[in-house]
């Protein structure tokens, strides 16, 4: 017995076993029910999801010898005919071949042939939307008056291209993309008949690539059982479909988090050594950039894509070390790379590219800075005058004082060194005295405790300190010895002239005012890098 695919040996033969597609078959079982059947059907929607086994079934359904009825017999000579692709009164044309007005008048003038055996003639149109619009408009006066004996059913992929016409006149069933619930269920029974031995992670991993498609699915069900001899798990799924295992997606999330791009580098260099398809790599990252922004927006965790618990833990973590702004970038920067590799520019150098863009601190919003420009405006600093105010706050800098700019020092600090604000975030400057900044990290993050210092991190805080307050600090780390800040502890308790400073830091460090500007060089430099401004005229150099 010649062999038969999963796809067509497991097609539904009876409206109630299409999967996924309830209000498809109910609607038309109703209308066999009640002898309602219209002269003419549209089936759209994503391929594989059951338009042309829907469309079959219908014609057995009114032309079966017992019928018209919801459950033809798969006997009679009518049902074997169908099913096979041999009757003569049920045509399949492909519009996407047969397009032009010529097939169109031809199929026009069959049209008023009475059935050779069956009750109706059924005209089965695939990728309608294929055809031209003079085939189509040829089209229109036979599908608004056909013969008594005439059902057309034709199905799309992209309704939008038909004509409205053409719409009109039909009865408009839209196919739906399946849930990974009904794949995986669908999938599941058909393993057991067919004594496939597949674990059900591998189920629901074939589920979610196939992407609704349950065709899609069987296909990649098909490949696996000729694929591993053995008991099929998620390994040989990956392995066959070339998937990224998670912790090299992992790596790249936190490459892009720390904003070391020299190990970008070095991950694309892997990537290729090992044979890694970018595209589908950079389509798994959105995925997992997707499930990023979903912990970082709070939402709700099932809302993430079949993880386990330790990698719903490894998504909290990096999310709290990046910014809502910096993880909108990067879907935009991933998108990007995605379009880019398809069209045949080399991958790996559009890889690279985009996820050191990525990296990239966000430019600031307009609104952001017109603020800056009139705070500008309005200061007028000279150069003496900002020479005096320094030393002033050289006198009197106080941790009340530095807790106050917290917020702007780590925004100059993330604008300057991306990997050092990552640290820096979860820190809190416990005291200031002699010009000593003790900076407390929390005990679950010893590793940025470690890391901060290292000599250039500490000149990065430094030098912004410097420049912002005009006060040159050393600076002490420390490890705080329990998880909380107990609520209410005065953190500027070691000098008198900060104790009532009246602001906790959680709150300090929440503040999004950016520094201003001082000088009207800096306007013209923020102007030339956030919008490509160029000078066209210098008049001070003309008055001169």
């Amino acid at each position: 017995m010649p062999y038969i695919s999963l796809y067509r040996k497991w097609r539904p033969q009876f409206l109630s076993q299409l999967v996924g597609q309830e209000h498809v078959s109910r609607t038309l079982t109703n209308a066999i029910e009640q002898g309602r059947i219209a002269h003419a059907y549209l089936f759209s929607g994503p391929r594989g999801t059951g338009k042309t086994s829907t469309a079959k079934i219908l014609a057995k359904s009114v032309n079966c010898q017992k019928g018209p009825t919801t459950t033809p017999c798969q006997e009679c000579s009518s049902c074997l005919a169908i099913s096979s692709g041999a009757s003569l009164d049920v045509v399949e044309i492909d519009a996407a071949s047969n397009r032009g007005i010529n097939e169109i008048r031809e199929l026009i003038d069959k049209v008023g042939f009475s059935p050779a055996e069956s009750r109706k003639k059924v005209y089965i149109i695939d990728e309608v939307h294929m055809l031209t619009n003079e085939a189509s408009n040829a089209f229109l006066k036979t599908l608004e008056e056909p013969p008594e004996h005439i059902i057309f059913i034709l199905a799309t992929t992209e309704p939008s291209k038909i004509l409205p016409t053409i719409i009109s006149r039909c009865q408009r069933f839209d196919f739906r993309l399946l849930s990974l619930k009904d794949i995986s269920s669908h999938l599941a029974k058909i393993a057991k008949q067919e004594k496939l031995k597949i674990s059900s992670s591998a189920i629901e991993l074939i589920a979610k690539q196939a992407r609704g498609s349950l065709r899609d699915a069987l296909g990649i069900l098909e490949q696996l059982a000729s694929f591993s001899q053995a008991e099929i798990g998620v390994d040989q799924v990956a392995e066959l479909l070339s998937l990224t295992n998670s912790e090299k997606l992992f790596e790249a999330l936190e490459i892009i988090v720390s904003g070391e791009t020299a190990r970008v580098f070095e991950l694309s260099t892997d990537l290729v050594n090992e044979g890694r398809d970018l595209r589908q790599f950079i389509k798994e990252l959105l995925t997992a950039a997707r499930n990023l922004l979903i912990v970082k927006s709070n939402s709700h965790l099932k809302n993430l894509q079949n993880l386990t618990k330790e990698e719903k833990k490894r998504f909290k973590y990096l999310a709290s070390q990046i910014s809502l702004e910096s993880l909108e970038q990067l879907l935009d920067r991933l998108s990007i790379a995605y379009s880019q590799v398809g069209s045949g520019t080399n991958p790996q150098i559009v890889f690279e590219v985009n996820l050191i863009q990525a990296m990239k601190p966000p430019a600031p919003p307009p609104e952001e800075l017109l603020k800056r420009i009139e705070r500008l405006e309005a200061s007028k600093l000279s150069p003496s005058s900002t020479k005096t105010d320094t030393k002033k706050l050289k006198r009197k800098l106080s941790l009340k004082r530095l807790l106050e700019s917290w917020a702007e020092i780590l925004n100059e600090v993330k604008s300057r060194r991306l990997s050092t604000y990552a640290l820096l975030i979860e820190c809190l400057p416990r005291n200031l005295v002699d010009g000593c900044l003790t900076l407390e990290f929390p005990k679950s993050q010893k590793f940025h405790y470690q890391k901060f210092q290292d000599k250039g991190n500490l000149a990065v805080l430094e030098q912004v300190i410097l420049q912002l307050l005009g006060a040159e600090v050393s600076i002490n780390c420390v490890l705080r010895e329990t998880e909380e800040v107990e609520p209410g502890a005065d953190l500027g308790a070691t000098t008198s002239s900060d104790s009532n400073q009246g602001n906790s830091v959680a709150s300090l460090a929440n503040q999004t005012e950016s520094q201003p500007l001082s000088t009207e060089s800096d306007v013209v430099a923020l102007l030339k890098s956030s919008f490509g401004a160029k000078i066209v005229e210098d008049r001070k150099k003309e008055e001169l």
